[in-house]
């Protein structure tokens, strides 16, 4: 019973690794289309606009007229209304006419019932390069406006985010809007028929989203600003730029833009969506590369992905130049933005099957990248219906992977601070090593020299600084008797002592064989330190015992006072050095100072 169980399971569930990716995309399809599919059929007779609806949907209602030439007038549009077939209803996705070269004139029968006022023609995408709103009365052009992203704010018919011109409707009166629509981008036309506070409402609600999408965008211009000054790190500075190339294509692309960034720029209106995906691919490019570690781990792949970035980052400058057309452009990107993907996936399988988290973070970033741009892709080629998820699609998705791509961020910030972290302690350690006696840790003569210069640096009258010379007495027999690592003992027992009758700030070496270096600071007076040396000379009054022997050695103590005898670190030691040995010629285990006249060479 629990095999056949098993086995049903296992059966369910390898169905379900078939289908669910198919059935993830229908869900997500669908849920793209739900309200292209509530709008409902082709409308029959004129739009009916009363005070009761404030925003009519106005697509079922248009009729489509085809003008490969650009050589219709709009005379010859009105007379065109009552030809039979020659506006036709559109077909295809909802408000979705896909990429197309003609000029395309669109007609709706309006009928207002009432006396209500305000009412607006508006299409909800800002990319449409040239949009001529033409009403018509009884046979005759009443009004008549142009907007579109090839115009500045200023010289639209109105400075709104959507495009959109007012309409003077008469109650109860039979009016023809004609439409004519030229671009170069997406034909993607949702059409509607507002009243001034849907207008405001619905433009001011965008611009509250994207206003806070905005700032998280600069927040995270800060954060990778932040981190590459402090880091140093190439991948902050690629993530900086497609931080600043997303945001900015988001902002224009929506409209935001030609509104508050630049509104005065024709060209950026209508040149920045291009741009910036250039732009976005070149940085976003070396950031995987740099982040999937790939010129260490695959280096012809990432030679291939540094060379994608440098194509399409000279076609930004082109573009930018004039040298590269707004279709050109908007072909680059379409032909290489999935090649990053392609070329740097395998890459990115290898090291997340190695347990790697960078490469695991890449995948699902690519994974939400993907979905929302399959759905930007079926957009704008005319395969899907308009509605607001498709529309904000991508930037839904390309959001969520900027959070992928700040973890990785993180993830790189943690091992860079480890690196450094790691490099401080070799540094440290290896000083250490440099300015330490490997027999009884205690300072060398560099390290000595080195830690002086502070001490005597604030040496004065009333803040004096000995340094003494001790030389052991009668080591050597200890060496002869009992062997160098007796010896050897014995000198880290000295070490121990030592350190234990001076104070923390107080320095104790070991210059070489038998003889070791102590500086004290802070000393008061003369007979301060004379008292100091006697407590050195003190640690040998007890015997030693070594693990081969017990003995009993004795010291010289020899010293001189900063700034009395000088502020040099390397004179004071010969001149303590001088009183040893003056001390070692006057009968050996004493304290000595040396004459002012003695000299130190």
């Amino acid at each position: 019973m629990r095999t056949e169980g098993a086995r049903i399971i296992g059966r369910a569930r390898t169905a379900a690794g078939r289908t669910g990716p198919w059935l993830a995309l229908a869900l997500l399809w669908l849920f793209t289309q739900l309200p292209a599919l509530a709008a409902g059929p082709a409308q029959r007779g004129p739009l009916v606009l009363d005070a009761l609806h404030a925003s009519v949907d106005a697509w079922p209602a248009v009729r489509l007229l085809s003008d490969p030439a650009h050589a219709l007038t709009a005379d010859q549009a009105i007379a065109a209304i009552t030809e039979p077939g020659r506006f036709m209803p559109p077909t295809g996705p909802h408000a979705n006419l896909g990429r197309r070269h003609d000029t395309v004139w669109l007609h709706l029968a309006l009928e207002l019932r009432d006396a209500s006022t305000g009412w607006w023609v508006a299409v909800d995408y800002p990319s449409i390069d040239e949009l001529e709103v033409i009403l018509v009365q009884e046979g005759r052009i009443v009004h008549r406006a142009l907007t579109g992203d090839h115009l500045a704010l200023a010289d639209r018919a109105a400075a709104t985010r959507q495009l959109a011109a007012e309409l003077p409707l008469s109650a109860g009166r039979h009016h023809d809007l004609l439409l004519r629509v030229r671009t170069t981008s997406a034909m993607i036309l949702p059409l509607t028929l507002v009243r001034t506070s849907a207008l405001v409402a619905d433009d001011g609600l965008t611009q509250m989203v994207q206003g806070v999408v905005f700032g998280l965008g600069v927040g995270l211009l800060i954060y990778t600003l932040i981190g590459a000054a402090v880091l140093r790190d190439p991948m902050f500075v690629w993530f900086a730029i497609a931080i600043v190339a997303t945001t900015l294509f988001f902002s224009s692309y929506l409209g935001i833009a030609a509104q508050y960034l630049w509104p005065r720029s024709e060209w950026l209106t209508r040149n920045a969506p291009p741009l910036m995906l250039l732009l976005l691919l070149s940085s976003g490019t070396m950031f995987v590369d740099r982040s999937l570690e790939m010129p260490l781990h695959a280096p012809r792949a990432s030679l291939a992905m540094r060379g994608l970035a440098l194509v399409t980052l000279i076609a930004a400058l082109l573009f930018v130049g004039g040298a590269l057309g707004y279709r050109a452009a908007t072909a680059v990107v379409t032909y290489t933005g999935l090649l990053p993907m392609v070329i740097a996936l395998p890459v990115a399988f290898r090291r997340a099957r190695a347990g790697d988290r960078v490469a695991w973070l890449t995948f699902v970033g690519w994974a939400l990248y993907s979905s929302g741009l399959m759905v930007f892709t079926l957009l704008q080629g005319g395969r899907l219906d308009f509605s607001l998820p498709a529309h904000h699609a991508l930037q839904a998705s390309s959001v969520s992977q900027m959070g992928m791509w700040v973890l990785i961020l993180g993830l790189r910030a943690n091992r860079l601070r480890q690196q450094v972290a790691h490099t401080r302690r070799e540094r440290d350690r290896l000083l250490t090593i440099a300015r330490t006696d490997p027999l009884t840790g205690l300072l060398n003569r560099r390290g000595l020299e080195q830690a002086m210069q502070d001490l005597l640096t604030v040496a004065n009258e009333e803040s004096m600084v000995a340094i003494y010379v001790i030389d052991l007495d009668a080591f050597k027999p200890v060496n002869d008797q009992h062997g160098h690592d007796a010896g050897d003992e014995l000198l880290v027992q000295v070490g121990v002592r030592l350190k234990r009758a001076m104070r923390a700030a107080d320095l104790v070496s070991r210059t070489g064989g038998d003889e070791f270096v102590v500086v004290a600071g802070q000393l008061k007076s003369v007979c301060e330190a004379e008292q100091i040396g006697h407590k050195l000379l003190a640690c040998c009054d007890s015997r030693f015992e070594l693990s081969s022997a017990v003995c009993s050695v004795g010291m010289t103590v020899g010293y001189a006072l900063a700034p009395q005898d000088g502020r040099e670190a390397v004179a004071l030691i010969k001149r303590a050095d001088a009183a040893m040995y003056a001390g070692k010629q006057a009968g050996k285990h004493r304290v000595a100072r040396t004459e002012a006249n003695l000299a130190t060479t």
